[in-house]
């Protein structure tokens, strides 16, 4: 054991690789899924209301300059509070006409 030598295609190297990459994925799906969090309120960047609401960036700000959609503006950065996108959802639920 002492002699042996360890390269690139042996089985312990494959799986630490595979697993540094599993570890490097799982780091980026949290830094992708990630709001920023101020005194206990997540907030979202227009881009993400815009892909949670499917539709685009300028809907999201048509729906800010018509006062449909509440906002903080930092800057010249709009946030909007997750909690407050997820009611203003839940007030416009319709369900289906057959439940």
């Amino acid at each position: 054991m002492a002699d042996e030598i360890i390269n690139k295609s042996d089985a312990r190297i494959i799986s630490a690789r595979e697993q540094t990459r599993k570890a490097f994925e799982a780091v980026g799906i949290i830094r992708d899924s990630h709001h920023p969090i101020l005194g206990g309120i997540s907030f979202l960047t227009d881009e993400q209301v815009a892909m949670l609401l499917n539709v685009t960036r300028r809907t999201i700000q048509n729906y800010r300059d018509l006062g449909l959609i509440p906002y903080y503006k930092i800057c010249g950065k709009c946030l909007y509070a997750e909690r407050e996108i997820q009611q203003l959802m839940d007030e416009n639920y319709h369900p289906r006409y057959n439940e």
